[in-house]
């Protein structure tokens, strides 16, 4: 008897830790979604908070639901039932499927945007900054690639009206980030560290150049190491792709050679 009791209380003390350790880590996803608007929250009454705070719940198992269906699979009653929550309460919240999604790339825009500043505090060089950046960049597509390969795959398929709306919820973010970015290749090629080139074109080529090698890696379904896919990115945009003391061709005004 005392042996079954004993048992019981055992079991009992585990499943507790267990729900503990579940809604730490929950109440940790929702501190961490929310972190781009802490100085506000002090200025947010109880009610408003409350309601902030679940937006965020619903917003963290929309991205769960959304990676493992992809948006057109994806049903809001699902999303309602990962968050525990009614579909009727959902809809207090969020309007449609399509909000929920904007919200969710909104976010994720946000937050690698802070990502990429704070990964270059730290020092003043321009090349180090770029190349840190590159290895920041990565290793967020990486943590969240089960999102951004859905993303990726079934943007095309979204109606114009939506990619529009999607594109309009992060210009002025992504903007932002491109004159950041601007400033870093500026004092670079005044150091003498870059060529002397646009630091906007400068800017908007490394977007090029690292956004495009990350959407083949996340389409081409590799599970292994980045450590090549950051290898080429940094070879490619730093050293360039003409090999130096190469003899090339004289090239004309409509492009022959002669």
């Amino acid at each position: 008897m005392c042996r079954r009791v004993l048992f019981r209380a055992c079991r009992n003390l585990t499943f507790r830790t267990q729900v503990h350790k579940m809604n730490l880590n929950s109440r940790n996803r929702i501190l961490h979604m929310t972190a781009q608007i802490t100085p506000q929250h002090s200025k947010l009454c109880r009610k408003e908070r409350e309601r902030l705070r679940r937006e965020c719940e619903i917003l963290e198992a929309a991205e769960k639901v959304f990676s493992r269906r992809g948006f057109f699979a994806a049903q809001v009653s699902e999303i309602a039932r990962e968050a525990e929550f009614s579909v009727g309460t959902l809809y207090s919240f969020f309007k449609s499927k399509d909000e929920i999604y904007k919200r969710i790339v909104e976010h994720k825009v946000g937050e690698f945007i802070q990502k990429y500043r704070q990964s270059v505090e730290k020092t003043a060089d321009p090349l180090t900054q770029i190349e840190r950046l590159i290895d920041t960049k990565i290793e967020y597509f990486l943590a969240n690639k089960a999102f951004f390969r859905i993303y990726v795959s079934e943007f095309r398929g979204m109606g114009y009206s939506f990619q529009r709306e999607l594109r309009e919820g992060v210009t002025s973010l992504y903007e932002g980030y491109l004159s950041w970015l601007s400033e870093i290749f500026r004092r670079g090629t005044t150091c003498n560290v870059f060529i002397k080139v646009d630091p906007d074109a400068l800017a908007t080529a490394f977007e090029a150049v690292s956004n495009s090698a990350l959407v083949r890696w996340l389409r081409s379904g590799n599970e292994g190491s980045t450590d090549q896919l950051a290898s080429e990115i940094k070879r490619i945009f730093l050293n360039g792709v003409v090999l130096q003391g190469i003899c090339r061709p004289e090239i004309d005004s409509i492009g022959r050679e002669y």
